[in-house]
C-alpha cells in the first residue's frame, strides 16, 4: 500500500486495486514524513496524569457516570472505564438528570 501511495496513486484507485473501502485505506495510511517515506504508525494512548487520576477518583466517589467523566477529562468513554477498572473504582451507569 505504501508503494502505491508513494507512486502517486490516489486512494480510491488503491482501494479498488486492493478490494477495500476508501475509508479503510485512509485509516491505515499515516506517515511520519510528508513524502511518504516514514513508517505507518498507530497513535499512542495519552498517559494519565496524577491530577486526572485524582479527579477520576473524586468523580467516582460522587457516582458520576463514565460518559460525564469522559467529557470532563476530554477522554474516550472506553479509556475512562478501563482506567476506573484498573483502579478498582465503580462508576455510575446512568447519567444524572440535570436539575435534580
Amino acid at each position: 500500500m505504501r508503494k502505491l501511495m508513494v507512486s502517486g496513486m490516489k486512494r480510491p484507485l488503491i482501494a479498488r486495486k486492493l478490494n477495500r473501502t476508501v475509508s479503510s485505506i485512509q485509516s491505515r495510511i499515516t506517515f511520519k514524513a510528508p513524502e511518504g517515506e516514514g513508517e505507518m504508525t498507530m497513535p499512542r494512548p495519552q498517559q494519565w496524569t496524577q491530577a486526572e487520576v485524582h479527579q477520576l477518583r473524586m468523580l467516582a466517589k460522587k457516582k458520576v457516570s463514565a460518559d460525564s467523566v469522559a467529557k470532563l477529562l476530554g477522554r474516550y468513554v472506553g479509556s475512562v472505564k478501563i482506567k476506573a477498572r484498573e483502579l478498582n473504582l465503580i462508576l455510575s451507569r446512568r447519567v444524572k438528570a440535570k436539575g435534580k
